[in-house]
C-alpha cells in the first residue's frame, strides 16, 4: 500500500499479512519483514495471536514521510513479547539512522546484531540500481560476499530458531559468534 501523495500505509500492509496467513490457514506464523517492511511486520505480529516470532531486516520505522505518522512501530512493538531477531546495518539515511532498533529493544524478548560495513541495500535480494545509487556505503571494511553470507546465514537460522531447530537457535548464542565478534564482523546491541 504505497501511494507517492500519501507514503505507505504499513497498517495496512500489516493487516494483509495476518490476512495472508489466515488464508493459507496458518496456525503458527512468524513475520519478517525488511526496511519499512519491518514495520509492517510489527504491526502484523501484534496483531495476530497465532505470531511466534518477529524477524527485522534493517528494519525502519515510519519518520518523515508525507501522510504517515512518525513512529507509528512504536504503537506496536511494545506489545510483542515473542522471541524476535533483528539484523541491522550501518546507520544512514536509508535506514533512517537506525530507529527501527528502538522498535525490537521494546520487545521483550529481542535479540539485535549489528552487521559492520552492511548497507541497507544488503538486506535487500536482489537489490537494484535505485537503492545502491542512493544507500550504497562507500566504506567496507568486509566485502560485499561476506556481508550478504553474514545477513543469510543470522535470518535464516532466526527464522529457523523460531520455527523450533533448535540448532539454529545457538547460531545466534555469543559463543557460536565469537570468531565474527572478534573480527568486528557483527556487534551485539542487544
Amino acid at each position: 500500500h504505497y501511494n507517492v501523495f500519501t507514503g505507505v500505509d504499513q497498517e495496512m500492509n500489516g493487516q494483509n499479512m495476518v490476512e495472508l496467513a489466515t488464508l493459507f490457514g496458518a496456525t503458527s506464523v512468524i513475520y519478517a519483514g525488511q526496511s519499512a517492511g519491518g514495520v509492517a511486520a510489527i504491526s502484523a505480529a501484534s496483531q495476530d495471536s497465532r505470531t511466534i516470532g518477529v524477524v527485522g531486516l534493517d528494519a525502519t520505522d515510519t519518520q518523515g514521510a508525507p501522510g504517515v505518522p512518525d513512529f507509528l512501530g512504536r504503537d506496536y512493538a511494545g506489545s510483542i513479547s515473542v522471541p524476535s531477531y533483528a539484523l541491522v546495518g550501518e546507520p544512514s539515511t536509508c535506514n533512517s539512522d537506525n530507529n527501527g532498533v528502538t522498535l525490537f529493544e521494546m520487545m521483550g524478548t529481542s535479540q539485535i546484531l549489528q552487521v559492520t560495513s552492511s548497507d541497507h541495500c544488503d538486506y535487500e535480494y536482489p537489490t537494484d540500481w535505485a537503492c545502491e545509487t542512493l544507500c550504497l556505503n562507500e566504506e567496507n571494511l568486509f566485502v560485499d560476499e561476506e556481508i550478504a553470507s553474514t545477513i543469510a546465514y543470522l535470518s535464516t537460522a532466526g527464522i529457523l530458531a523460531l520455527a523450533g531447530d533448535s540448532v539454529a537457535g545457538t547460531a545466534w548464542q555469543d559463543e557460536n559468534l565469537s570468531s565474527w565478534i572478534d573480527m568486528g564482523l557483527i556487534t551485539r546491541l542487544r
